[in-house]
């Protein structure tokens, strides 16, 4: 028993903690004369649970759990559920009759029914005793022990932290404290956090500094005259020292005076992206003007609208246009100054410095504006927090309109640095930008997430990033594994940037290392946030809510809608603070060290790409369309884990991607546009009547739009190809810059096209999925016309050979089998079968699949393991739910899995950091587990190698890593033998052993190379592993139940092909890894476990082989009319069946097996099957009884 506190205590005990503290006497004297017996205390205090534990965003689907008694009085394994309404705005007395009427009419529910489902009661209540309820991941149990009401909260250590726990009992002490004194207290006005909290708020919100007392320009000009020789701008090779610039700026601001310019006016800049920018934006600030810079790129109804929308007099432009109207255009030029610089009149630092439109939830943008204040601080804090120092070169690659501009602009110039300025043209090119970087040493780069993948990829980029100092990355969500991968290259000080146009560029930051989960960080100087609920409440450490940013960096509101700001902010007053707080609309909590992470949008506004977007302005911009009557925009992630925008529109059945491109773009800016169209018949809803943009991703029907063909074919490559693709996907509305994929096209699909276009063009099966536009694939594959002919004489010649080595009196392989049988006689001496290990814990990736599912059947009979299963999620489905349903179908007669006390269910992704788990729960698993079964993987023939690899390679990598963490973990590795038959380099023996190690693999199948590349990853983490090799898994010989994709997996395709041609070969081949999935579950079984057996590889495939010639016997008895031809003449008519089109889908599914197969490679399991049958394991023979075709 270890003490925290005077009133609370913690015990531990086979990872589960409790802790407890004594209510406030006083309060529980006042529960006692509210509630005269247990019965009523019992739903009183159930309800105050509840309200606490939803603050805390804790319960499962609103739900507790309470535990009610059994027959015997003995052990208490049934519970009810309670839902609590989706929002609080009732008052306590008003919750607490409904908690009551829960409680009379209740559903009994099985424990392990709602595992992750809160568990509260009273002890004594109902005769439950405090000890005799097993432990959900959380309970709470109130106990009444003389006078006083303790509460004992038991918590799963992997789950919760017991920080996390503190805060939430010290929750559950204020509110029961308020809500005993006011049982009609309304619960959105219940103030959730201690006041020990709010002290430790108050000291993360400590960011008082020293503020400048002067305007922007003011500090230019002390800069100016400190130093005004050196060099301020270089824009393309041409430097400007600070004096030259500062006199520039002096004279345009006497010419923009002479043209009508007044104090406090906002002024449009738009021009090119050069020094004439830069020093009208200064002359603009020298006049006690804000400027609003414009981006040349804006779609010209865009710029019309800001135009008019500032009611702007004045503008600084090279050229005219129609949306000038009403408005003085100013050119740039340099006028005859008619006043020095310190005769400016004095500029208040509460005048406006700058305004930036950013997008609009109205479907408008919206003017943000920003003090010379807000942008003082903003570049002293940083400054400050980075210990930048004069004559550093910052390189300002942004587009002007962005407001992170300004950190790359004014931010240096006011500190006595050089701004290194890109132009337009030079920000797009990787080269140019290295160049800059190399020329100027650069200190100082800040870029989006996006742009430097673009920039780490890129050779030139990594040799020069040794000479930045410092990165700043931010305006979207950046992952560990960019941080590492550009730690990987650079020394620099790396960090993490967040903040809303709204609270000046950047409010909080964080300095990256590879050792740091990636979150916000804490507040800049002067800088305050707080994280709300719906109802303004401050919410508690760890509790999820919205953050909500205030202090010297706060806009002054949006230019001309009063009513928009006032929505925007929140005054929050307490005895620490007293302030108006901007709502970001991001969600977000404070951690326990004082940093905040970030968890997203609240509403629907996205980041694509770094820029922040709107998505009703996209939708008001395509309902403007006349055919459009709806429109409803969300975002979608590629393979690449890259943020993209998909519009669903309502409206004419003629409506086509290309015209609607077109007209949008006269509206929206090129990174508002979506990347893909949807026709739908009706915008989905939720209950509440509001858009269920979940549904949309769903199976709601949807018609992906396509562009009409503008341009005509080329060649006759292209030609060709696009009449292939229009056959294959049904429609004539097909580019030649079409993406397949993004109009219709599927894996399957692609394989089929790939397949239909082997019979005149040398294609590989990879190579759609790498170029996957026409203009892209005409450019790699070559015309061949009849390569259908030469590809089927070359199969004959493989049979050919194959008999004759197959009939030769001369022993095959003998010299290799010679040497396979010594190894397994040396291992067999060697090796002590009897001594296995006891896992405890074991965590099984890939168990939603084929393998996973049976293997998972075997391990739920194991009652003394814990299995923990990492499932990654998908949009809108309950992992539990999904996984239940993939069991049910294989095992329809036995309870779903989610119903077994030893299964935990967690959600997570091999190929991200710490397996997609939050920093604490990772660390918890890895101290925990003890086993890992890796079976998850990307399983095909075909695809693009990114997409292998991430899942194959960076999956297991990541698997490996976590095996490595706190404690060295067993790794059993699930791989494939079908790498053995796709060597680049034929191996000098004719067979395929456990013990041969695959270095190469052919380059046209991904799946099998990156195995290979991940069993080596295995076999070089120096731990203890073993790997095994599986074959091709048939279906479980017990049950019969098929493989649900079947229809996918090349097996099958196989024996349907055969089946619907009747026609098979008579070829001396074995199905030589053909295996039922529940023999090679039990035959892992056996091994998986054996001391010695540790570091070994093993072949889990049948050893008692069906030949082809034996598998047409099984088919004729199960009334399958088969006609076996000869190898010469078997290939002969499956060409002329194919060029007759007759029943061309199974030929192409034969064609591809037999692309994919080869005959010289034989695949050894001897070793394994020696193993098996000393362990008292035999495989069972595929036969007419156990295997349905």
């Amino acid at each position: 028993m270890m003490s925290t506190t005077k009133h609370e205590s913690i015990f531990v005990h086979n990872g589960v903690e409790t802790a407890t503290r004594s209510m406030p006497a006083l309060s529980a004297q006042k529960l006692r004369g509210i509630c005269k017996n247990k019965s009523s205390r019992n739903v009183f205090l159930t309800t105050v649970s509840m309200v606490v534990l939803k603050k805390y965003d804790l319960l499962a689907n609103d739900c507790v759990c309470q535990p009610v008694t059994n027959k015997s009085h003995e052990l208490y394994d049934n519970v009810f559920e309670i839902k609590i309404p989706e929002h609080l705005d009732i008052t306590f007395a008003g919750l607490l009759f409904h908690i009551k009427d829960c409680f009379q009419q209740h559903t009994l529910k099985k424990m392990e029914e709602c595992e992750l489902t809160p568990l509260i009661y009273l002890a004594g209540y109902n005769d439950i005793a405090l000890n005799n309820v097993s432990c959900s991941s959380l309970s709470v149990c109130f106990e009444e022990k003389d006078d006083d009401l303790l509460i004992h909260i038991n918590y799963v250590t992997q789950l919760y932290r017991p920080e996390l726990i503190t805060f939430l009992i010290e929750s559950f002490e204020a509110i029961f404290t308020v809500i005993c004194d006011n049982p009609k207290i309304m619960l959105n006005e219940l103030d959730t956090v201690s006041k020990e909290q709010m002290t430790l708020f108050s000291i993360f919100n400590r960011t008082e500094a020293l503020e400048k007392e002067h305007s922007l320009i003011e500090q230019f000009a002390d800069i100016v005259q400190s130093k005004p020789q050196d060099t301020a701008l270089i824009f393309e090779d041409v430097k400007y020292s600070y004096m030259e610039l500062n006199d520039a700026a002096d004279n345009f601001a006497s010419y923009l005076s002479d043209s009508g310019v007044q104090f406090g006016e906002v002024v449009p800049i738009l021009l090119p992206r050069s020094e004439k920018f830069i020093i009208s934006m200064l002359a603009i600030l020298k006049l006690g003007c804000a400027y609003l810079p414009l981006d040349l790129d804006f779609p010209e109804e865009r710029i019309t609208y800001i135009l008019r929308n500032c009611k702007a007099k004045h503008i600084v432009s090279d050229f005219e246009s129609d949306h000038m109207q009403g408005m003085s255009l100013i050119k740039y030029a340099i006028g005859t100054p008619t006043f020095e610089g310190e005769s400016l009149r004095s500029v208040p630092v509460e005048n406006l410095a700058y305004v930036i439109y950013t997008s609009g939830s109205t479907g408008k943008p919206k003017g943000v504006c920003i003090s010379n204040k807000a942008v003082s601080n903003f570049i002293h804090a940083v400054v400050s927090e980075i210990h930048l120092k004069e004559n550093m070169n910052i390189l300002s690659l942004t587009t002007v309109s962005f407001d992170i501009f300004v950190l790359e602009s004014l931010l240096p110039l006011l500190s006595g640095m050089t701004l290194v300025l890109a132009a337009s043209e030079d920000g797009r090119d990787l080269n140019r930008i290295c160049s800059l970087i190399d020329k100027y040493d650069v200190n100082l780069i800040q870029t989006t997430p996006t742009r430097m993948k673009s920039l780490i990829n890129d050779t030139y980029f990594t040799d020069v990033i040794h000479k930045v100092d410092y990165i700043l990355i931010g305006g979207e969500p950046v992952s560990a594994q960019l941080i590492n991968d550009v730690l990987h290259y650079t020394d620099a000080q790396i960090f993490n940037m967040y903040g809303p146009t709204e609270t000046t560029v950047w409010s909080t930051m964080q300095r990256m290392d590879n050792r740091k989960k990636v979150n916000i960080g804490k507040p800049i100087a002067n800088t305050k946030v707080m994280i709300l609920d719906s109802y303004n409440k401050v919410m508690p450490i760890g509790a999820k809510g919205e953050i909500c940013i205030s202090g010297s960096g706060l806009f002054s509101g949006y230019l001309y809608n009063e009513a928009l700001t006032k929505s925007k902010i929140v005054h929050l007053k307490n005895e620490h603070f007293e302030d108006d707080f901007y709502r970001t609309g991001d969600m977000g909590r404070w951690g326990i060290d004082g940093e905040i992470e970030c968890f997203g949008r609240l509403d629907n506004q996205v980041k694509v790409r770094g820029y922040r977007i709107e998505l009703e302005e996209i939708e008001e911009a395509l309902r403007t369309y006349e055919e459009i009557k709806d429109a409803v925009v969300t975002t979608s992630e590629n393979t690449g884990g890259e943020s993209y925008l998909e519009a669903y529109l309502v409206g004419s059945t003629q409506l086509r991607t290309d015209e609607l491109i077109e007209y949008v773009s006269r509206i929206l800016p090129k990174y508002m546009i979506p990347s893909r169209f949807y026709r739908i018949e009706s915008v989905p809803l939720t209950p509440n009547l509001k858009i269920d943009r979940k549904a949309l991703k769903g199976d709601i029907q949807k018609q992906l739009l396509y562009s009409y063909q503008r341009e005509e074919p080329k060649n006759e490559i292209e030609s060709l190809l696009l009449d292939a693709w229009k056959e294959e996907l049904g429609t004539e509305h097909i580019g030649l810059e079409d993406n397949f994929f993004a109009i219709g096209g599927t894996s399957l699909k692609a394989i089929q096209l790939t397949s239909n276009l082997f019979s005149n063009f040398e294609i590989s099966g990879n190579l759609l999925f790498e170029y996957p536009t026409i203009r892209q694939l005409a450019a790699q594959v070559k015309y061949k016309k009849e390569n259908i002919t030469d590809y089927l004489f070359t199969q004959k010649e493989y049979a050919h050979q194959l008999l004759k080595s197959r009939t030769s009196k001369q022993p095959l392989y003998s010299m290799q089998m010679q040497e396979y049988n010594e190894k397994i006689s040396a291992f067999q001496q060697t090796s002590n079968l009897n001594v296995r290990n006891l896992y405890k814990n074991i965590l099984l990736t890939g168990s939603t699949g084929y393998f996973g599912l049976h293997l998972l059947n075997r391990l739920l009979k194991e009652d003394a393991q814990e299995i923990f299963l990492l499932i990654r999620s998908q949009d809108g489905i309950d992992n539990s739910e999904r996984l239940d349903q993939k069991y049910a179908y294989y095992f329809k007669d036995e309870p779903p899995v989610s119903s077994y006390a030893n299964i935990h269910i967690i959600s997570g992704d091999i190929t991200q950091d710490n397996l997609g788990m939050d920093e604490q729960t990772y660390s918890q698993f890895a101290q925990s587990i003890d086993c890992v079964i890796h079976a998850a993987a990307l399983v095909s023939h075909y695809g693009s190698y990114n997409n292998f690899f991430m899942n194959n390679v960076q999956g297991t990598s990541n698997t490996i890593k976590f095996a490595q963490q706190d404690k060295q973990k067993f790794i059993c590795y699930i791989s494939t033998q079908g790498m053995g038959t796709k060597l680049r380099s034929p191996l000098k023996r004719g067979i395929f052993t456990e013990f041969d190690v695959i270095s190469e693999v052919e380059a046209d199948n991904y799946y099998l190379q990156t195995k290979a590349e991940a069993e080596n990853l295995v076999r070089e983490a120096g731990g203890p592993y073993m790997i095994f090799r599986l074959g091709t898994l048939f279906s479980n010989s017990g049950t019969k139940v098929i493989p649900h994709n079947s229809k996918n997996l090349a097996a099958y395709r196989l024996l349907n092909a055969f089946k619907s041609l009747g026609i098979i070969p008579d070829l001396p081949v074995p199905l030589q890894d053909f295996s039922f999935v529940n023999n090679v579950v039990e035959a892992f079984l056996q091994l998986y476990n054996v001391t010695d057996l540790n570091n070994q590889t093993f072949h889990l495939s049948s050893n008692v082989p069906v030949l082809i010639s034996e598998l047409s016997e099984i088919m004729r008895d199960q009334q399958t009319e088969m006609e076996m031809f000869g190898s010469q003449d078997f290939f002969g008519e499956i060409q002329q069946r194919y060029l007759n089109k007759e029943k061309i889908s199974y030929i192409t599914d034969l064609l591809a097996f037999f692309h994919i197969s080869k005959f010289f490679t034989d695949r050894e399991s001897l070793f394994t099957s020696t193993i098996l049958h000393n362990l008292g394991f035999e495989w069972e023979r595929l036969d007419k009884n156990n295997f349905l075709i």
